[in-house]
């Protein structure tokens, strides 16, 4: 379709598409709830979200794939029991420092959970 004459033309260059890092955590696999090993209803969950988090967790590797049941709706899923959602950031950041230091994981997610 010809773009000229409108008020929002779309430019030629498509933008390109984030390569998103495989998972850091050990034992996530795509398709299996890292907690449960339930194969229903999987969802990519960022172990650290809100503002900007969401991004520095995927940039990282810091997600893992969990059913929808320990993800959201469940009594103990991890965006309603703090326990869960403690002990998926404290794992993720034992990761993240094998490679790293403390302090580069505090300047990246601002504390630590250990």
């Amino acid at each position: 379709m010809d773009q000229e004459g409108l008020l929002f033309p779309k430019s030629g260059t498509k933008k390109k598409r984030k390569k998103h890092m495989k998972s850091i955590l050990p034992g996530d696999q795509p398709g299996i709830c890292y907690l449960c090993g339930s194969r229903q209803r999987i969802e990519d969950h960022h172990i650290f979200f809100g503002t900007g988090s969401r991004t520095k967790s995927e940039e990282k590797g810091m997600k893992v794939h969990l059913c929808a049941e320990c993800h959201r709706e469940g009594p103990e899923a991890v965006h309603r029991y703090r326990e869960a959602d403690l002990y998926l950031k404290r794992t993720a950041q034992r990761q993240f420092e094998k490679n790293h230091t403390r302090q580069q994981f505090r300047e990246i997610f601002g504390k630590s959970y250990l």
